[in-house]
Parts: structure tokens; C-alpha cells; sequence
């Protein structure tokens, strides 16, 4: 596949350029960012007509039987029947794209005849595949659990097992709207460029990407451009180009091609461009409480989730060191842990912060956040401070142990990190071995920290608890602890963040804790 495309300059100066296309095109932009005039754009741009709109605004109406036409009627019917229309008006073609399929196959059978008349041998020549086993084909990959019949120009949907029946109209929006992606496709003429907007319309996820892969596998000689605001179906189009549209403005569109990152995953280069506020990666999972925390804290900002502080480190240094996502501010906030101050000044540089807590969950322990829950709960704010305060020493005193030591541990783990593994010879290696090993002194490294978390709990410093103490077991038993059933201590301060007279109480505390994002 080869095909040049003219579209709007991508600096929106109001004139054209040439785009080649060398295999599919995904345009993926916001919402009422011009995605569906673009398309629309570029099928005026085409001056022959070898090019079909499947527009969004579609009317799933499947007739009782399709009308019988000729091949040529019918295509000539099918490709007028959204030419240079608005992109807002809905199109009304199922009929014709059966229509199509039907009169593609009865030509099929009528070539098929003459071939075997003009030929003077007795062999007889292999039956070309039909429009309608084709559809058939697709069909039985993609939806297994139903069976189409289809015969005297109508269609019919079998449960395989059942003997039970249904004739087209009554399908569900899913099966109908893949009849009918299935029909539209296999209808159009040879090298046609196919512009479709919102492929995934009515279609459930895991049936969406299994569609369209055999579809496209069904007409390679296609150009397929995808016009969409679903990233995960994006992401699936794997070679294909991907376009970001990032504004329109009358006639004019903003747009660039989405750049490939060897550190950074598509769909997440695909959501990062597509945002249009900066990016800040945080630890943990989308619809975790931390996740929607930091939404509150820093609104300016698309909150992208990463995991681990590995992954947060990685995409944030990914972003700034890409040339081509170079116009995009990107930063990230990963937990303290167990750094050492050493760690934390070598992490805290090219838009990376620290959290001064040893996880995300401890900020929500910050006295004005017990405080906020004892207020709410009508209960003595300073007594179920000193209550959660003297609690959470207690803990720390029980695991004082284990915690020094793993702590000990990581900082050897750090320091072995700096052996160079560039030596060469066993000679090099063993004595730059020796020397880094003998360089690591284990017992001041374990007395340190022993004494770090005696002075923490000889001065009972709550603060510094926070900082050095890991335990994701605490919020939970705090919530028992102040009366609330296990885990809702957390969804407690959650709904208090979504009261519009608490909400600027509780963000301004936790402004004071976290870093100033810039």
C-alpha cells in the first residue's frame, strides 16, 4: 500500500500538504478538536472516487430484504450516497451496502458461467470466493457464538445449539453495526481509501480490535484512516501512522504525527499528546485514592499513573530526552521509600520529585488529615491526633528491628549498583569487585540507621515517622482505630475532598506536605 493523501498544512496557514501513506492512518485528537471535519477534509481533497466516508452519525436500520440491483447501480448508489456530505447529516446506507454485496456476488456467479462456457477443455476452474462467504467468513471469526444465513437477498442470525432464530433487524447494535463495518468494506471498489469515524462505535472492546484486524486482512489493497478518540484502539493499529489533531479553527487544523519512543509505550505517547495540559507521572494504579489526591492538588495537570517509581523515573527522562515530544512539560512524583538523602538528591533533578513520606498513604496521616476526619466525625481533633500519633510509634517500636535492617540492606544494594561493569579480564573485575566490597561498611551503614529510628521514637517525631516509616498496613488499621470500619478512613477524606467547603481545608494541607510542581 502506497498512497498520497492531501490534507490541511499542519501549522493551520490555511493552505495544503502532501502526506504518503505506506499503510494505515489512525487520527486521534480531543474532543471538538476537528477530527471529523479533517476526515471529511480529506475526502473532498480527493478528487477521484476511490474514496468512501463511514461516518459516525450512521443509521443501523437493516432491511427485511435487500432491493436487487446491478453491480454498477449499486456502487455507483454507495459511494454517492455520503460524497460531500456534511459531516453531521446521518447516513442511511445499509441497505445499499447489502445491496452491493448481494449484486458483487451475483455477478461472481454470472462470470463464473461464461467462464466455464468459453472453455473447450473438461477441466473446471476453481469458484472465486464471493462477496457473501467473504462477510460469512469475517463473521464466523469474529462473532463464533452466531451464525449468519443468508440467502434470497435477506438475512438471518442462527444460535448455534439452540435452533433458535432471528432475522436481522433484531440483532444488537454490536452484531449490527459489524454486518454492517463488514458490508461497507468488502462492498467498495479496488484501492479505495476508507475513511472511517469512530470505529469503535456500539462495538465492546475485545470485539473492536478483532474486527478491524480482519477486515483490514480482507482488503490489504485499502488505506484505512481511523478517525478516534479511543487510545487503547489507537494503540492497537500497530503500523499504522498516528496523527494528533491538536486544534481547528474554521478551516484551519493543527496537527503533527505522534512520534515513536523506544522508553515509552504508544498508547501512553498517544494519551500524553493528546492532553493539553502538562503531563505529571505519579506511582499507582488509575482509580486509586493517591491517583485522585494528586487530581485535587495539582488540577492543571493530566495525572498519568505509572506503577512504580521505576516506570515514573523512566517516562518522565523518556519524554525529555525525545527531541520530538520536546514541546511537551513532563514531570513525575515518586515516594521516598527507603532513599537515602544521597538517592534523593541524585533522583530530584529534570522535572523528578520526592515525596519527604516513605509512601504516598502516609501523607494521608498528616496530622491536619486526622484532624479534618475527627472534625467530620464530631469528635476531640487534638485527642485522636495524640490517639493515631502514639499508635503509629507503637508500631514503628515493633517493627524497629526489620525496619533498620531493611533499610541497611537497600543501602548496600545502592552502593554494589556503582561496580563498573565495563571491566575487562578477570583480574580488573575481581579487584574492582574487592575494592567496591571492602569500601561498603556494613556495620556503620546498620548502626546509622539504628540510631536514625531511635532518635525518631526517643523524640516520638511524628513527622520524621512518616518520612522513614514504610507500613501500607496503617491506613486500614486507622480507620478502625478512629471508629470507622477497615478502609474508610480513606474514602472518608475522599468524599471530604469533593465538599466544596472542605475541599480548599484539605488540598491547602496537603500543599504544604508536597512539592511545588514547575
Amino acid at each position: 500500500m502506497n498512497r498520497k493523501i492531501i490534507i490541511p498544512h499542519h501549522e493551520g496557514i490555511g493552505s495544503t500538504e502532501e502526506l504518503n501513506l505506506i499503510d494505515n492512518l489512525v487520527i486521534v485528537g480531543a474532543n471538538g478538536s476537528g477530527k471529523s471535519r479533517l476526515g471529511s477534509r480529506i475526502e473532498h481533497n480527493t478528487t477521484d472516487r476511490s474514496v468512501k466516508r463511514i461516518s459516525a452519525q450512521r443509521l443501523l436500520q437493516v432491511p427485511d430484504r435487500a432491493q436487487q440491483r446491478t453491480l454498477v447501480q449499486s456502487l455507483n448508489e454507495l459511494i454517492n450516497s455520503w460524497r460531500n456530505k456534511n459531516v453531521i447529516e446521518l447516513q442511511n446506507d445499509y441497505e445499499l451496502a447489502l445491496s452491493t454485496i448481494f449484486a458483487q456476488t451475483g455477478k461472481r456467479n454470472e462470470d463464473y458461467v461464461e467462464l466455464c462456457k468459453s472453455l473447450t477443455t473438461d477441466k473446471i476452474p476453481l469458484v472465486p470466493e464471493s462477496s457473501i462467504e467473504k462477510l460469512i467468513k469475517i463473521w464466523n471469526d469474529v462473532l463464533p457464538q452466531r451464525q449468519l444465513k443468508i440467502e434470497d437477498n435477506s438475512i438471518t442470525v442462527i444460535i448455534p445449539g439452540l435452533s433458535q432464530t432471528y432475522i436481522a433487524k433484531e440483532m444488537s447494535d454490536g452484531e449490527k453495526v459489524s454486518l454492517y463495518l463488514m458490508a461497507q468494506t468488502l462492498s467498495l471498489p479496488e484501492n479505495c481509501l476508507v475513511i472511517i469515524d469512530e470505529p469503535e462505535l456500539h462495538l465492546h472492546k475485545a470485539l473492536m480490535a478483532r474486527l478491524w484486524n480482519r477486515i483490514e486482512q480482507e482488503r490489504p489493497d485499502c488505506i484505512f484512516i481511523y478517525i478516534t478518540h479511543d487510545l487503547d484502539f489507537a494503540a492497537s493499529r500497530v503500523k499504522a501512522t498516528k496523527l494528533w489533531v491538536k486544534s481547528f479553527n474554521a478551516n484551519a487544523w493543527m496537527w503533527e504525527l505522534v512520534p515513536n519512543s523506544e522508553d515509552i509505550p504508544e498508547n501512553l505517547i498517544l494519551e500524553i499528546v493528546g492532553s493539553r495540559r502538562p503531563i505529571l507521572f505519579v506511582e499507582g494504579e488509575r482509580g486509586s485514592y493517591d491517583h485522585a489526591i494528586y487530581q485535587f492538588v495539582y488540577p492543571e495537570y493530566t495525572i498519568i499513573p505509572r506503577g512504580n517509581a521505576s516506570k515514573v523515573i523512566e517516562s518522565v527522562r523518556g519524554i525529555r530526552s525525545n527531541g520530538s515530544l520536546h514541546t511537551i512539560n513532563a514531570f513525575g512524583i515518586i515516594d521516598r521509600d527507603y532513599k537515602t538523602d544521597e538517592e534523593v538528591t541524585a533522583i530530584s533533578k529534570e522535572g523528578l520529585f520526592v515525596l519527604e513520606f516513605s509512601e504516598v498513604e502516609n501523607l494521608l496521616l498528616i496530622p491536619e488529615m486526622i484532624k479534618a476526619v475527627a472534625r467530620n466525625q464530631a469528635n476531640n481533633e487534638e485527642a485522636e491526633f495524640e490517639k493515631v500519633k502514639q499508635f503509629v510509634l507503637e508500631e514503628l517500636k515493633k517493627d524497629f528491628d526489620k525496619i533498620v535492617s531493611y533499610r541497611a540492606s537497600l543501602i548496600v544494594s545502592f552502593k554494589l549498583n556503582a561496580f563498573n561493569t565495563k571491566e575487562i579480564g578477570e583480574i580488573n573485575i575481581k579487584n574492582v569487585a574487592g575494592v567496591l566490597v571492602s569500601s561498603i561498611d556494613v556495620p556503620t551503614i546498620y548502626q546509622e540507621n539504628n540510631d536514625l529510628y531511635e532518635k525518631i521514637l526517643a523524640e516520638a517525631n511524628y513527622e520524621d515517622t512518616l518520612k522513614y516509616y514504610n507500613n501500607k498496613g496503617l491506613l486500614s488499621r486507622v480507620s478502625i482505630l478512629l471508629g470507622l470500619a477497615n478502609g474508610q478512613y480513606a474514602q472518608l477524606i475522599l468524599r471530604l475532598l469533593n465538599i466544596d467547603e472542605r475541599r480548599p481545608q484539605i488540598i491547602d494541607a496537603l500543599k504544604k506536605y508536597l512539592p511545588e510542581i514547575k
